[in-house]
């Protein structure tokens, strides 16, 4: 699932949704089996130091910096050329119901992660890509 949003402020608003996932990750991989979330070599965990992420210059950094490969499960590669993040984590869902349950919790990880940073002066409109 790949999410872009609108706004001029892109490198500190995806900044704010990695430190919000990473802080977050613990509790979300409770909705997750084993082999979604531990030793998983096509969903592994961000890892990141905090301090690196704030020096991260562009999304080039940022991207190499939190997701070296596609990977994890907070994808940033995709942000250098789509200006997407994607999110590997959820399982193949076999009914409508289980993915719009995720695109949902999706949306709504991200439009509260950024209605945060929008107290902050930063305005963004989120929408899925196609892809």
């Amino acid at each position: 699932m790949h999410i872009s949003w609108d706004t001029e402020y892109k490198i500190i608003e995806a900044r704010r949704i990695l430190e919000i996932a990473l802080q977050f990750q613990p509790t979300i991989d409770l909705n997750f089996p084993d082999q979604r979330r531990v030793n998983n070599p096509f969903c592994r965990c961000n890892t990141c130091h905090l301090p690196e992420l704030q020096q991260a210059q562009g999304l080039n950094q940022l991207a190499d910096g939190v997701s070296p490969s596609r990977f994890n499960a907070w994808n940033f590669q995709t942000l250098k050329n789509h200006e997407t993040i994607e999110y590997r984590q959820p399982t193949w869902q076999a009914t409508s119901k289980g993915t719009k349950e995720w695109v949902g919790f999706v949306i709504s990880f991200i439009h509260a992660t950024l209605a945060v940073a929008s107290t902050h002066g930063w305005n963004a409109l989120i929408r899925i890509a196609d892809n």
